[in-house]
């Protein structure tokens, strides 16, 4: 649903349907599931020293490298769908695809490996087409594996603040590739101090543990909620179709006390299409978490994981990921420098942000996001100024500029080959018709057939043709063609303009 205010006439209809049947509670139930349920109980902030103090120390038992040989030796590829682009920065090694035609995952899917992304950035489009592209996805993914015969496991991999398109992308891919026996849910992100505790889920601050619904990510504009109690956060999310006290849980003290097996028999004894919560406060409680579900998925369970970063590293058996460069790297002057690229709009970022620009030698350079979204052709920064409209480009072969009749200025070197000279006329008194002459003068224009009887009957004799000139050039077929004026009855003709 879009941000905004909006009158309830303005709503669609009750429960929108989309042509595979799913439906999507519109925002006239949503509104009044709002006010008819009270409003929850603020939670108070935790010392994050004294709160971890308290618990049961972690399970002693490296289990990483298990993993690793256990999801190996699975025969299932894990397939995350990443709906943003940060959430491959904790493993290493692995294909990340960016298109999901049949083709991409059946090449992705034959090739066996244990692991590989396919980043749709679905936390960026509406709820519309997030359903969309993962009903294609799951067709397309269900297609490429009955061609390979490779089994894959599905990871919803999504925010470790409670952003994203839950329920309706789980819900999508369970219509397609379910039913699953659980979706289980596990916020856990230890890179982001994003810890789960007594079902509550954290964001640190320093020593302080904020309840993530007291948190700027919970005011979101999408993907805005108001629990932090993870069960009742399902509950709000679905709309009352899961009840918080339906959505099982695992402890911190069962993942830390009774060892993988144990939580592996726990998984396995969940009520089919269940959602189940995951604690964790440590990286080795994910890992257990991990390898719980790869003992009981090799009995036969599937589930649906609804994940943060963190998981994804520790069913793979891979450790932490260090610096790639020293410390040292970062204070060793250079001359070609560098480039981050900062995208995040909420206030801890921010003040990251100006904290770093007040302390270092960082050139900011601030994108509009409008302007980059502005389709209009502008010109570049740096561009010539555009030419006069009337102004016509200059050329090295020129068009021979067309003369008035009353102007033969710019005449070419030329003019006397192809241009009659024009010789006085001598009139005697009484003779007013152009192109007669007296016959005692010189005027030798040729007069055509009408003109030379009317001269015969008054004067008592016919004038006789003007002789043809002598041509300047070899051959009269290489003459140029001369183009004149139209002829009056009575004038001579008059050379217009030379054409080659």
């Amino acid at each position: 649903m879009k941000s905004g205010i909006y009158t309830l006439k303005n709503f669609v209809p009750l429960n929108r349907s989309f042509p595979d049947g799913f439906k999507i509670p519109n925002a006239r139930y949503l509104i009044s599931r709002f006010l008819s349920q009270p409003q929850p109980t603020p939670l108070p902030a935790l010392s994050k020293s004294a709160t971890f103090a308290a618990l049961v120390p972690p399970w002693p038992h490296d289990v990483l490298p298990a993993n690793a040989v256990a999801a190996a030796a699975s025969g299932q590829t894990l397939v995350v769908l990443d709906d943003d682009p940060t959430g491959t920065q904790t493993v290493r090694a692995i294909a990340v695809v960016t298109t999901w035609d049949v083709a991409t995952l059946t090449a992705e899917l034959a090739a066996a490996p244990a692991c590989f992304y396919i980043l749709t950035n679905s936390r960026s489009l509406t709820a519309e087409a997030s359903h969309a592209l993962h009903l294609e996805l799951a067709t397309h993914l269900r297609s490429a594996s009955r061609a390979t015969g490779r089994a894959f496991v599905i990871a919803s991999r999504s925010d470790s603040t409670l952003r994203g398109y839950y329920p309706l992308e789980t819900d999508t891919l369970s219509s397609v590739l379910g039913p699953f026996d659980a979706t289980l849910l596990t916020p856990y992100f230890e890179a982001g101090g994003r810890y789960t505790l007594n079902d509550t889920h954290y964001v640190a601050e320093g020593d302080r543990l904020v309840p993530a619904a007291d948190t700027p990510f919970a005011r979101d504009a999408a993907f805005g909620y108001r629990h932090s109690h993870l069960p009742s956060w399902v509950a709000e999310k679905t709309a009352g179709r899961t009840r918080a006290a339906d959505v099982a849980t695992l402890s911190i003290d069962l993942l830390r006390s009774a060892g993988p097996h144990a939580v592996a028999e726990k998984l396995r004894a969940l009520p089919r299409g269940s959602v189940c919560i995951v604690n964790a406060a440590a990286p080795r409680d994910i890992e257990v978490f991990a390898a719980a579900t790869l003992a009981a998925e090799a009995t036969g369970s599937r589930f649906l994981y609804r994940t943060a970063a963190g998981f994804i590293a520790a069913r793979l058996g891979q450790s932490p990921q260090h610096a790639l460069l020293p410390p040292a790297a970062y204070s060793t002057p250079t001359t070609h420098g560098g480039l981050t690229l900062v995208g995040s709009y909420v206030p801890k970022t921010s003040a990251q942000l100006a904290a770093l620009l007040a302390t270092s030698a960082v050139t900011p350079i601030e994108l509009d996001v409008a302007a980059l979204l502005d389709d209009t052709p502008r010109p570049p920064p740096h561009a010539p100024p555009p030419a006069h409209p009337r102004r016509r480009p200059r050329t090295n072969h020129r068009r021979p500029r067309r003369r008035s009749r009353h102007c033969r200025l710019h005449e070419p070197a030329t003019h006397h080959l192809f241009r009659r000279r024009r010789q006085p006329r001598h009139r005697p008194p009484g003779i007013r018709s152009l192109g007669l002459a007296h016959p005692e003068s010189h005027h030798r224009t040729a007069l055509p057939d009408r003109q030379r009887r009317h001269h015969l009957q008054r004067y008592g004799h016919a004038r006789p043709r003007r002789p043809p000139r002598p041509r300047p050039w070899s051959s009269p077929a290489r003459r140029p063609r001369l183009a004149t004026r139209p002829r009056s009855k009575i004038s001579r003709p008059r050379l217009h303009r030379l054409s080659w």
